[in-house]
């Protein structure tokens, strides 16, 4: 009604007339008539008129959202380039050699393949390998290869390579961590020069994580004598199949320490190709330095921090954490004290200690609390068990019971004219010093006297671990995401080299270890493993504290990056593919 009004008396206006004489023969208004539009309004109208548009351009506005929402999507887009702090130098971009540097770590993990991968979940799935199978009842692997596999020179990648990398693995000459995974198993090809054939001396359920290793170009390696391994050139200009592929090198002068490594996507990988385009890495000597570096945005992220470091990043930074297959405790030698081979003095010390306080206030909250020797989200892990509970009153009260009492009133507990004093003995680590007085003050609130030995690296190694000489041992095991606790807590494994630190030493243990290493079923396994968490709990060789997360400091602008459970860290790189920088619209 109001338009059909407007349109009356625009008509009846002498200067609206005026400009429709310019072109009489014309229905709609002619330009000249537009633009003299206002001044034939009244106020009212004008506000009308405004009102009216106003509403119209808000319609049309909500309407193209309501489109674009219900018929566009934003997906990932190729470019950008992503740059990465790493505390350390890399000397040995080389699988075989890389899991004891993380810098060669994190880069192998992108530049090298191996037969399998594991997921940002844990899992492994296939990788140079399109599918395997498990023969003669766990002993036999065969390993098909996807087809037209090469390397980023345009050779062939067939079963050789995987054969030559794994006996090169094998040979007592090539020092590296790994061959412990390897013994006696014997690598072949199969039908054909697709597929791989491992043969193990017995069934061991965990054996595929072991292919995992990158592969190795034999072509390029073949003739490296073994002596010259870890030295050659080859280990700081590799080449690889993985996601991506080395294109500069900057380095130092004159010490020539490396200063950056920028990758570029491997033409040749045999999946997509990843949506970031530059990869960079600078190398930095201390976190405190990589740090600065976040804090400055000179770079994008840094290749994850301790703890203690959490103080160094700004409040509103991007924090991504994940689950690691790894914890901290307290494994007692019973040996070594008859006040640790006490049950109740260990069980009163596992009440009285404040595990929610360890994890918030030395790792941050960045973490979970443990209670058996599994970590959530391995094979096996279950809260369908008993727990000893922070309840300081019930450590008092079950030591009064059994006769460790304070007669002298001096705070410590004595029992047969021996005072309950115990020693830590832990790494010269901030977290583990700090977890050592915190445990200290805790204990001491129920009668216990605590002493801390705190070692360097070397020390703890030769003067504790190796000849088992430490009462209480604060320390840290790293696991596989697929649990083999044999090593650990086997009653064959109690000495030096092997890594049981309880000294624990139960048969009927030892038999579900076992069995659990050898049986398929996955579901049989799991089944095994809780029934050796229920052991260990009841026993209480050991204290188990937290299990500390993987922290890794990013950029708001990264996206499709998901991590929940890695390996180590170098796994964060699983998914790299999905992650992108840029997006575009299309079309749903």
């Amino acid at each position: 009604m109001f338009l059909k009004n407007l349109w009356q008396r625009l008509i009846a206006k002498e200067r609206w007339n005026q400009a429709k004489l310019e072109n009489p023969s014309s229905i709609w208004p002619s330009t000249f008539q537009w633009s003299k539009l206002l001044s034939v309004l009244s106020l009212r109208e004008k506000l009308i008129l405004a009102i009216s548009v106003g509403t119209f351009i808000i319609a049309l506005v909500i309407w193209g959202a309501y489109f674009l929402n219900k018929h566009t999507k934003q997906t990932a887009a190729y470019g950008g380039a992503y740059t990465e702090a790493i505390v350390g130098q890399p000397k040995h971009i080389n699988p075989i050699l890389a899991p004891t540097n993380p810098a060669d770590r994190d880069l192998s993990a992108l530049i090298f393949s191996g037969l399998t991968r594991y997921d940002n979940k844990g899992n492994i799935v296939p990788d140079l390998a399109e599918r395997w199978d498990i023969l003669e009842d766990g002993k036999v692997y065969e390993f098909h290869l996807r087809p037209d596999l090469v390397w980023p020179d345009g050779e062939s990648l067939n079963a050789q390579d995987v054969i030559f990398t794994i006996q090169k693995i094998q040979n007592n000459s090539v020092r590296n961590s790994l061959l412990p995974n390897w013994l006696s198993v014997k690598a072949e090809e199969g039908s054909d020069a697709s597929i791989v054939k491992f043969t193990l001396p017995a069934p061991y359920s965990p054996f595929l994580q072991n292919t995992t290793v990158g592969i190795l170009p034999r072509h390029l390696w073949a003739e490296v004598q073994n002596e010259n391994f870890s030295g050659h050139e080859l280990n700081t200009k590799p080449m690889g199949a993985g996601a991506y592929s080395i294109d500069r090198i900057e380095r130092e002068r004159p010490s020539g320490s490396i200063v950056s490594i920028t990758l570029k996507p491997n033409e040749k990988y045999w999946d997509r190709a990843p949506y970031i385009q530059t990869l960079k890495f600078k190398f930095f000597q201390t976190p405190e330095e990589a740090a600065d570096a976040y804090r400055q945005k000179s770079v994008d992220a840094m290749g994850g921090i301790n703890a203690s470091n959490v103080s160094l990043l700004r409040q509103n930074d991007l924090v991504i954490s994940a689950s690691l297959p790894r914890y901290f405790a307290i494994f007692f030698n019973q040996t070594a004290s008859k006040i640790i081979a006490d049950k109740t003095v260990r069980l009163a010390l596992s009440y009285a200690t404040d595990k929610n306080k360890i994890l918030n206030e030395i790792w941050h909250g960045y973490g979970q609390t443990l209670d058996s020797p599994l970590v959530n989200g391995m094979l096996g892990y279950t809260e369908d068990l008993p727990k000893y509970d922070f309840a300081p009153d019930h450590a008092r009260n079950i030591l009064e019971a059994t006769g460790w009492t304070d007669t002298d009133n001096d705070n410590i507990r004595s029992k047969g004219g021996n005072n309950l004093v115990i020693t830590i003995t832990t790494l010269d680590n901030p977290e583990l010093t700090k977890t050592a007085e915190m445990l200290k003050s805790m204990w001491g609130a129920v009668g216990v006297s605590t002493e801390i030995k705190v070692l360097s690296n070397s020390q703890l190694r030769d003067d504790a671990i190796r000849p088992r000489t430490y009462e209480a041992l604060l320390f840290g095991y790293e696991l596989s995401i697929d649990p083999d606790p044999f090593s650990f807590w086997h009653s064959s494994q109690r000495f030096d080299p092997w890594p049981n630190l309880s000294l624990y030493n139960n048969k009927e243990m030892d038999k579900i270890l076992e069995e659990a290493r050898q049986k398929q079923n996955p579901d049989e396994r799991a089944e095994l493993y809780k029934k050796f968490q229920q052991t260990i709990i009841d026993d209480a060789p050991a204290l188990f504290l937290v299990a500390p997360e993987f922290i890794y400091p990013n950029t708001p602008k990264l996206k499709g990056i998901e991590i929940n459970f890695l390996a180590n860290p170098s796994w964060r790189f699983a998914e790299i593919k999905n992650w992108h920088l840029k997006t575009k619209i299309e079309l749903k």
